[in-house]
C-alpha cells in the first residue's frame, strides 16, 4: 500500500492510498471453475480517506 497524496482545505482533509496484491488460489484451497477464473487472481484498492473537522 502506498500513499497517493493528500488535499487539506478548512473543513476535511483528503488523503489517497493504491496498493495490489497477487493470490494464488490454490494456496486457500479454492479450485472452483479453474479453467474461467486461472490460478492467480490480482486484487487492486484505490481508497479515498476524508476526514472532516467537525466542531461540535
Amino acid at each position: 500500500m502506498s500513499a497517493t497524496g493528500t488535499l487539506s482545505n478548512p473543513k476535511e482533509t483528503r488523503a489517497g492510498f493504491e496498493g495490489s496484491i497477487t493470490l494464488n488460489r490454490s494456496d486457500y484451497g479454492i479450485s472452483y471453475l479453474p479453467a474461467v477464473v486461472g490460478e492467480e487472481v490480482s486484487i487492486t484498492l484505490s481508497i479515498e480517506a476524508i476526514r472532516t473537522d467537525a466542531k461540535s
